[in-house]
């Protein structure tokens, strides 16, 4: 769609600019629709244990049942981060483990997906406490997202 309305612009957009536009984040409608669930749950304004865990549930359910799925990883880290320094959810090492593992594969599968690389951060910051390093991620993804409000929100 996004690629028909810059034609009907006659916009001009670069190699790199058609590539996200035609790249789907996966082929598997029910690893998507999971997604978006925890999607949904993870933007509620009420950060509350129930969204924790309906947004992680969902996440997990969208990468077993595509474990290519990056983007998805990434939330799934980010949930979880943020689940670990609010209390949502428990606070455990297996917790900051599962943060980090579930950054690194986002990052792994796709290297210059800037929600990745926010991810990564957002589990430095959360889970480590390793200011320095979270703002260099977050720095990093600002190339990637260059319009992302979550940029600065994390940075403040």
């Amino acid at each position: 769609m996004a690629k028909a309305i810059a034609e009907q612009l006659r916009a001009h957009l670069s190699g790199r600019e058609e590539q996200v536009i035609a790249a789907k984040p996966t082929d598997n409608p029910e690893a998507y629709d999971a997604y978006l669930r925890g999607l949904a749950y993870s933007l509620k304004t009420a950060n509350t244990p129930t969204n924790a865990l309906g947004a992680q549930k969902y996440l997990r359910e969208a990468v077993r049942l595509d474990p290519k799925f990056a983007l998805s990883w990434a939330l799934l880290s980010s949930v979880e981060a943020r689940g670990y320094i609010t209390v949502n959810l428990q606070p455990t090492v297996a917790l900051r483990e599962e943060a980090r593992q579930a950054a690194e594969t986002a990052l792994t599968l796709r290297p210059n997906l800037g929600e990745a690389l926010l991810a990564k951060g957002y589990y430095h910051y959360a889970c480590l406490k390793d200011y320095d390093t979270a703002v260099r991620y977050f720095d990093q993804g600002r190339q990637f997202l260059p319009n992302s409000s979550r940029i600065p929100e994390l940075l403040a």
